[in-house]
């Protein structure tokens, strides 16, 4: 739990070894969060973060369809998200996040994408 950092707006938790997003429901005013180079399958508990997060780097982990799919994950309707970074998962298609309208940057290389069709 990050308790008593209310107005952090970045956190970069890049190259550890985290298996689940947890304790960032005080962090409201998050904008960028990076846990690239975790042990993440599944992304959840970003609730708190709906309407301020604007970049999400998450390359590097073993997410699939079904742990990008969580209710409390990118299921949520981010108004703000424009940088998603899903490099280097194990995504076979571009389901979970198509929703994200406000997208504008969308990195998906080094996934299980086989066709074009997969990312429509």
């Amino acid at each position: 739990e990050l308790s008593g950092l209310d107005n952090l707006e970045e956190l970069w938790l890049g190259k550890n070894k985290i298996e689940k997003i947890t304790g960032l429901s005080k962090l409201t005013k998050l904008r960028r969060l990076d846990v690239q180079s975790n042990r993440l399958t599944c992304i959840e508990n970003l609730e708190a973060q709906v309407d301020t997060l604007e970049e999400l780097y998450l390359a590097h982990n073993g997410i699939d369809v079904e742990g990008s799919k969580r209710s409390s994950g990118l299921a949520l309707p981010f108004a703000k998200l424009n940088t998603l970074d899903l490099t280097r998962n194990r995504l076979e298609d571009v389901t979970p996040f198509a929703h994200l309208t406000s997208l504008t940057d969308l990195w998906i290389s080094g996934n299980d994408i086989k066709t074009f069709e997969d990312v429509q």
